[in-house]
């Protein structure tokens, strides 16, 4: 996975987004509370893409509260692949490993190493995910070990890249060469139907990428099944003006254009920003943002649906500071899966959790949204460390816009005395004021943080009566 990287450089797509997320989990101050022994140990790159810890080396014995597992990846076979990805389009890809062919500007290809990279990232994903099945059956059937004593897990995080959620069958896209959670649903589906004495899996697919998942989103709907099968999605929209500039993620949509029997099966929450306008400043997506609509809006409809397996496709792009989605997010990642964590496995509830990494090309801020979450998929919400990454934070957005303007607003008034020392010296006196720039033109003011949250706070509130309107008047439309 770390050795697929653009030749020209000219991607934010990189490994180190990965590299620098492992550093930062192994420098944590509970690493030894979290961690499984494998990812303690220093990392190395072997000739065949994969990745392996140095277990030779001194490591540190974990905690006794420590009950973390490793599951190593592993390359995926041609047929699990191609269970979801179109075989004309990816047959040589992955048995040759030679590059895919007409790709779109935002994807790259290398020979040999990027088709490890996929087969790596799709095996570990589909393993995770079968994993956490087996996780649910043993836990409702009262059986929580194995024979051999070993702990059926029922939470994974995978770190894996390239992401996925873009990619379509037959149109990598988006820095995305295959799906990996569509993939490993797919193998749920296929060869796990039995897994659970209710029947097939009930498989929800939460998307917190701050891009709309058109790939997965397609995947769901082209499978006609909304009984058994949903997608969620909270992503930036602008009116269509965001990527992937793609209709089916309206907040309007609920599935259904290309196949009448998926009507249901889509649940969007698109949203309009305006994060750089004075103005408006209060439309960004937030941590306030993301609970609200994961306590009003997503946790009801999962409710409704009844998952055995949430699988989340989690883009750290929302978060502060990433140079693509330009959003506020940072405890809100954490925040997100502790709750959705507490959700599958309390209540009365069973239901596993996978959490796959998707996108994020800010490798400081994927580094720290990969700890928090960590950290909220490992801790209890009472742990004073994890308490620190669920806080609530004003988007800080705001400060920099308001530091933006002020300094052009500096700027502007400078150049209007220096318009009006000239406008004095070459016309008669009196008429220069007519020249100077018009009151309009001055740089508007960003509020202080105080006033900002508060008018953040009401157009979520907004927001979201807005979208459990829309769903409602949608899903009344289809009945």
């Amino acid at each position: 996975m770390l050795l697929h990287r653009s030749d020209m450089n000219r991607s934010p797509e990189t490994p180190h987004r990965l590299q620098r997320a492992i550093e930062t989990l192994q420098g944590c101050e509970r690493a030894l509370d979290v961690l499984p022994v494998e990812l303690l140990a220093p990392f190395t790159v072997h000739k065949d893409s994969s990745s392996g810890s140095d277990l030779g080396r001194a490591v540190p014995p974990i905690s006794a509260a420590n009950r973390s597992q490793w599951i190593p990846a592993r390359l995926a076979t041609y047929d699990e692949v191609c269970s979801f990805q179109d075989p004309q389009v990816y047959e040589h890809f992955l048995k040759s490993g030679a590059a895919l062919v007409n790709l779109k500007s935002d994807v790259y290809c290398n020979d040999e190493t990027s088709s490890v990279a996929v087969r790596l990232s799709a095996g570990a994903v589909i393993d995770a995910s079968v994993a956490a099945l087996r996780g649910v059956a043993a836990s409702r059937s009262g059986t929580a070990s194995s024979a051999a004593g070993r702990v059926h897990p029922l939470v994974s995080f995978c770190l894996v890249r390239p992401p996925g959620h873009h990619c379509t069958a037959s149109q990598p896209s988006g820095f995305c060469l295959v799906n990996n959670v569509a993939i490993a649903v797919q193998q749920l589906r296929i060869r796990h139907a039995s897994a659970l004495p209710s029947g097939p899996p009930r498989i929800a697919i939460l998307d917190l990428d701050v891009h709309f998942g058109e790939g997965t989103a397609s995947f769901v709907e082209g499978a006609c099944d909304p009984a058994s099968l949903l997608y969620l999605s909270l992503h930036r929209y602008d009116k269509r003006q965001f990527y992937p500039f793609d209709g089916r993620g309206d907040t309007a949509y609920v599935g259904g254009s290309r196949h009448a029997a998926s009507k249901g099966s889509i649940c969007n929450v698109a949203v309009h920003t305006n994060g750089q306008q004075p103005a408006r400043c209060e439309q960004v997506i937030s941590d306030h943002l993301m609970n609200s609509v994961l306590e009003e809006i997503f946790l009801p409809r999962l409710a409704e649906f009844g998952p055995d397996l949430v699988m989340v496709s989690l883009g750290f792009d929302a978060a502060y500071g990433d140079p693509l989605g330009k959003m506020a997010v940072e405890g809100g990642f954490a925040s997100v899966l502790s709750r959705l964590k507490w959700w599958c496995l309390h209540d009365g509830r069973t239901a596993g959790l996978v959490v796959v990494l998707e996108g994020g090309y800010n490798p400081e801020a994927v580094a720290q949204g990969v700890l928090s979450v960590a950290l909220a998929l490992s801790l209890p919400r009472t742990d004073p460390l994890l308490q620190r990454f669920l806080e609530e934070k004003s988007p800080k957005v705001w400060s920099d816009l308001r530091q933006r303007q002020e300094r052009r607003h500096r700027e502007w008034q400078q150049l209007r005395e220096e318009r009006a020392e000239e406008d004095v010296g070459a016309a008669p006196s009196g008429l220069g004021s007519e020249l100077k720039p018009a009151a309009s033109d001055e740089p508007e003011q960003v509020q202080e943080d105080a006033l900002l949250l508060d008018r953040h706070k009401r157009w979520c509130a907004a927001l979201v009566a807005k979208v459990q309107q829309i769903h409602r008047e949608a899903m009344t439309r289809e009945r």
